[in-house]
């Protein structure tokens, strides 16, 4: 499925929740805050347009960088997902929380 994802999938699911799962039955909610679009690569095999989504996650629980799959109850599951771990984006809204990146090229 990850063939068919598009930046257009994620983006009417802004400040929504969405699950990483571990498949071994560990889960970790997240609120999707960014949808960003990225610079087409000149690589002739990339069909789609790449794009980053930014994740934000609680402060007591950690994901480590690996592939998870991704759900969310309009979407459904994404499986295969690689999920990296990436900087505070120092939201005062939100102290400590952590923050998940997945880039789809």
């Amino acid at each position: 499925m990850l063939d068919i994802v598009t930046r257009d999938m994620f983006f009417p699911h802004l400040d929504k929740k969405w699950v990483l799962e571990d498949g071994g039955g560990g889960y970790l909610e997240l609120t999707l805050v960014k949808a960003d679009p990225m610079h087409r690569t000149k690589i002739a095999l990339v069909q789609r347009m790449p794009f980053l989504l930014i994740f934000r996650g609680p402060s007591d629980k950690i994901a480590n960088e690996g592939t998870y799959n991704l759900s969310h109850p309009i979407v459904g599951t994404i499986e295969g997902v690689n999920v990296v771990p990436t900087m505070d984006l120092m939201d005062p809204d939100y102290p400590g929380a952590r923050y998940y990146q997945v880039i789809f090229c």
